[in-house]
């Protein structure tokens, strides 16, 4: 539509700008100013900030509404969950209409101000490349990708012919900090290790994290034909699994003002819809 000789001359019904190198320099010698707060009123922290599509792995995509509370606050834990300073470099390839490299990566940098480098796309060949090159300090990955990195033919250095994997004992990564979460979700699981202790494992609280936030969180049986939570059919109550058994991740809302900790779905109220209760223990 937007290459139709008729929408590029006569701007459509909206007004179309094309990028070159005109308008490059135009942006570029444009003073920064940034508006006062009275320009802005009424905003909440609870308002929308973007909209992040989900990956559909269990339905269609939707929507996901994200606040401004949370940009704020994942990438402010994020920042000082990874230790960034202002000389860091952090890589990242992953794509930024996912919450992964857009807040928990951009954000987190701005919050931090920390170098961010983006690359242009996720290629096997030419990541560690990439890194060196522009001497990041931290790489964010998806899961998935370290398996493809892990399948590349190890570097020879082409002048000594030295193994160079060996010599740094292949990618040599002092820390790795992995966490589970959804973009929609309100909390998250979180494992930053440096060795193999908890290998094996995301988000293996202590006692502390227990005591102050284990009665928001519970993992309880499911039953695997209707992909619902059980429920004991007496009392209508979920049942908590034995600590190492699989079962369905729940996360507690806050009853008072549900919208402060979960925005639901842009235009679609059906998924907005809380389904189950913490009824294992507090009942109905």
């Amino acid at each position: 539509m937007f290459s139709r000789p008729d929408f590029r001359e006569g701007g459509g019904s909206v007004q179309v700008v094309f990028y070159d190198k005109t308008l490059e320099r135009e942006i570029l010698l444009t003073p920064a100013e940034r508006a006062p707060n009275s320009s802005r009123p009424g905003s909440e922290s609870s308002d929308m900030a973007t909209l992040i599509y989900t990956s559909g792995t269990t339905g269609l995509p939707k929507a996901v509404i994200v606040s401004w509370y949370k940009c704020i606050m994942a990438a402010g834990f994020v920042s000082k969950w990874l230790g960034l300073k202002t000389t860091d470099r952090v890589y990242t390839c992953m794509p930024h209409y996912h919450s992964t490299a857009a807040i928990l990566g951009y954000l987190a940098c701005m919050v931090s101000t920390t170098t961010i480098i983006i690359g242009r796309k996720f290629s096997a060949s030419k990541f560690w490349k990439e890194v060196r090159n522009n001497e990041a300090t931290v790489v964010q990955y998806v899961g998935e990708t370290l398996r493809y990195l892990l399948a590349t033919p190890r570097e020879i250095d082409p002048v000594s012919g030295e193994n160079l994997d060996l010599k740094h004992n292949r990618f040599n990564v002092p820390m790795i900090c992995e966490f589970y979460a959804s973009t929609e979700g309100t909390a998250g699981l979180w494992n930053r290790s440096g060795n193999d202790f908890t290998a094996g494992a995301i988000g293996k609280n202590g006692l502390v994290a227990e005591i102050i936030a284990g009665h928001t969180v519970a993992v309880v049986e499911l039953d695997y034909e209707t992909e619902q939570p059980r429920r004991d059919p007496k009392t209508g109550f979920c049942k908590k699994v034995p600590r190492g058994e699989p079962g369905e991740l729940l996360f507690q809302l806050y009853a008072p003002n549900i919208k402060s900790t979960f925005q639901g779905y842009f235009n679609n109220r059906r998924g907005c819809v809380v389904p189950y209760r913490r009824r294992y223990a507090l009942g109905p």
